[in-house]
């Protein structure tokens, strides 16, 4: 319980949403750089179990807040929103390998609660799609003749991870917002 409480306390104090769904999902894979314990004694065979029992453990309620905090997200991409929600599901998928029949159960339910929250259906989303500028441009330029608006210069950059916004060579495709 005061591990589960840690963990969602995370959720909810990281401030963003999204700050929060990064630092869980980072969670999901507690336990991975662990090094092996030999099971060469019974005490050693215990502390094997425990430690597979702890990181399964932490990596569920890891899961839970994680599935949560991404149905409060506000994505900006109808394909973000995607991307994450498969991140997730892949992570259910893996902790169900490993799953007793009553997590397990949980997990199901936990995946249709993902499927329909992720992306929010009451969210009109953007869509991403590709531009080829024909000529070398800024990221100004591009965005007040993509958007009419200077607004979304800053995800251009981003989602292209443009290393000098005041030189965007011509000829290179670029993944832009579409329908916003």
């Amino acid at each position: 319980e005061q591990m589960s409480s840690a963990i969602g306390f995370l959720r909810t104090a990281a401030g963003k949403t999204e700050e929060s769904l990064a630092s869980l999902k980072n969670m999901l894979n507690f336990g991975d750089a662990d090094p092996v314990i030999t099971r060469s004694t019974p005490s050693r065979i215990q502390q094997d179990i425990n430690q597979i029992a702890l990181n399964n453990m932490i990596r569920e309620i890891s899961l839970a807040n994680a599935v949560q905090a991404a149905s409060e997200s506000t994505f900006v991409s109808i394909d973000d929103a995607k991307t994450e929600r498969v991140t997730l599901i892949d992570a259910i998928d893996s902790q169900m390998n490993v799953a007793s029949d009553e997590v397990y159960q949980a997990q199901q339910t936990m995946l249709k609660t993902l499927i329909q929250a992720v992306p929010n259906p009451d969210q009109n989303l953007a869509a991403v799609t590709s531009i080829t500028p024909v000529e070398t441009t800024n990221s100004l330029s591009l965005a007040y003749d993509l958007y009419e608006s200077l607004d979304l210069e800053q995800d251009v950059i981003d989602r292209n991870s443009i290393a000098h916004p005041g030189f965007i060579p011509g000829g290179d495709e670029l993944e832009i917002l579409r329908s916003v």
